[in-house]
């Protein structure tokens, strides 16, 4: 079947790096969001949580080493929803499985147009 828009593939270099910012926005939110939660709490689980999604969030909104940063931040993501999987309401597990599959869709694709590392 002929597609309806066939000019949109011109621009399909951008389509990863749109998907790559707005992870990236989501992820430093998401960070800001658990600092704020365990403000009082000490430990390494804790700090190591808010700390690789803020540092992840960075990487990709700027696209400095994509895949790498996406492989960290898909297990990051994979042990927070075997941790807090059974509590979670059922908005927060669909966010969860969609941000993996965004996130993995980066790995495959790379990071597009403006991005530090460009595929070679």
């Amino acid at each position: 079947m002929l597609s309806l828009f066939p000019t949109l593939f011109a621009f399909k270099f951008f389509a990863p790096t749109i998907i790559r910012l707005v992870l990236g926005i989501l992820f430093i939110k998401i960070a800001s969001k658990k600092w704020g939660e365990n403000r009082g709490k000490k430990g390494f689980a804790a700090t190591s949580e808010v700390l690789v999604n803020f540092l992840g969030g960075i990487f990709l909104f700027i696209g400095l080493y994509t895949q790498a940063t996406v492989v960290i931040l898909l297990l990051s993501l994979l042990i927070t929803m075997a941790s807090e999987w059974r509590d979670a309401a059922e908005s927060q597990k669909q966010l969860w499985v969609l941000m993996f599959f965004s996130t993995f869709t980066l790995l495959v694709t790379g990071a597009g147009a403006f991005a530090i590392d460009l595929p070679l």
